[in-house]
C-alpha cells in the first residue's frame, strides 16, 4: 500500500556494508515489493575514490583528503518488463551492479597504481563530503 501510494523507499539491498572489492548477496525484499506493487525501480549506484565506510575504514575515522562521491542512476527498471517476476528483475539489477562495480573496481585498481581513470557518460554528479 505505501508504494502503490506514491510513496518513495531508498533500500540498499546488500543489507550490510560491502567489501571494498566485491558486493555482497543482494536481498530481494525490496524488489519483491516493487514488483507486487508493479511500481518503477530507480538503481542508485554510489561510488567513492577511496575507501569508506567499510568495516576496514570505520565512519569515525574518515580518510584525508575525504572521500569523493559519485551519483550514478540506472535506466528505470519496470516490474511489468519481466511479467512481474520478482526473481527476473532481481536477477536484472543484480547483473547491472556486478558489471558497474566491476567498472569500478577497474578504476580503482587503475587509481592506485598511478593512473588517473577515465570520467563517464554525464548521467553522474559528484560531491566531495568532510572537511
Amino acid at each position: 500500500a505505501h508504494l502503490r501510494a506514491g510513496n518513495v523507499l531508498l533500500v540498499f539491498p546488500e543489507g550490510k556494508r560491502s567489501h571494498k572489492d566485491s558486493l555482497r548477496r543482494f536481498h530481494r525484499g525490496a524488489i519483491a515489493a516493487a514488483t507486487a506493487a508493479n511500481v518503477p525501480i530507480v538503481p542508485l549506484f554510489l561510488a567513492m575514490d577511496q575507501p569508506y565506510l567499510t568495516k576496514e575504514v570505520p565512519i569515525w575515522r574518515p580518510p584525508s583528503p575525504p572521500p569523493l562521491y559519485t551519483f550514478e542512476w540506472f535506466d528505470v527498471v519496470r516490474p511489468d518488463a519481466f511479467a512481474g517476476d520478482a526473481k527476473r528483475a532481481h536477477r536484472h539489477i543484480v547483473e547491472l551492479y556486478e558489471a558497474r562495480f566491476a567498472v569500478q573496481h577497474a578504476r580503482q585498481k587503475m587509481a592506485s597504481k598511478g593512473t588517473r581513470a577515465s570520467e563517464a557518460d554525464g548521467r553522474r554528479s559528484a560531491s566531495r563530503v568532510g572537511t
